[in-house]
């Protein structure tokens, strides 16, 4: 039986009441660049409508920009997107923050630029993402609410053999100089203190694709 409170809402408003709530978070993600996480919301919404239409638009979205990362590696380079070349493709970049803000701003600078993102709030969702998609530059914050998650992202990143050349860029509220050596020794490419500036980002990321670049059958 629904939690629903009979002197106000009928089970069929309760439930429409529940799919606007989703429908918002899936907006919200798609803003965020987190489309693991907007799919699963839109699920919920088929769930309990399974007759509405009222999230099939943004379905397609989601749709849409999976199936581009997922086939990101068509085509031959790198570019951002002032220096592409016909027949090159851009950049996929996982943002990995808790912080909504911090996505949706980097999302946007990275958008502007040409190139793909795709977002995670958690440890675990970023797990997820990468079970789908193949970044070419992993941008994440150390800390995350159970702990220097980030640093365990790197080392699983490191001990993959599909993944274990992506370039990673830490963002840090506290650099620590203990961090900083470790992560350098071990191949972190970028250290930037929190809170970020996007252009610094952008231009740390620049820096990771041209090294990439220059590596044969690195890309």
């Amino acid at each position: 039986m629904e939690n629903y409170d009979q002197d106000f809402l009928t089970p069929d408003e309760f439930r429409r009441a529940k799919a606007e709530h989703f429908l918002e978070y899936a907006q919200a993600c798609i803003g965020m660049s987190r489309f693991k996480a907007a799919q699963e919301a839109l699920n919920k919404i088929a769930e309990l409508l399974p007759e509405s239409d009222m999230h099939r638009d943004l379905d397609r979205i989601v749709s849409e920009r999976m199936d581009r990362l997922k086939h990101h590696n068509n085509g031959n380079g790198h570019a951002l997107h002032e220096r592409a070349a016909p027949r090159e493709r851009t950049a996929t970049v996982l943002l990995v923050d808790q912080d909504e803000r911090v996505l949706t701003s980097l999302s946007h600078s990275l958008q502007r630029e040409g190139v793909e993102t795709v977002g995670a709030s958690t440890f675990d969702e970023a797990l997820a993402v990468l079970s789908a998609v193949q970044p070419d530059v992993i941008v994440s914050e150390v800390n995350f609410a159970r702990g220097p998650e980030g640093l365990e992202l790197f080392h699983r990143i490191r001990s993959n053999g599909a993944l274990s050349a992506t370039s990673f860029i830490f963002l840090a509220a506290r650099l620590d100089h203990d961090v900083l050596v470790a992560g350098k020794r071990f191949g972190v490419d970028d250290f930037i203190a929190k809170p970020a500036d996007d252009d610094l980002v952008v231009a740390s990321i620049r820096n990771c694709i041209a090294r990439r670049r220059s590596i044969p059958n690195a890309l």
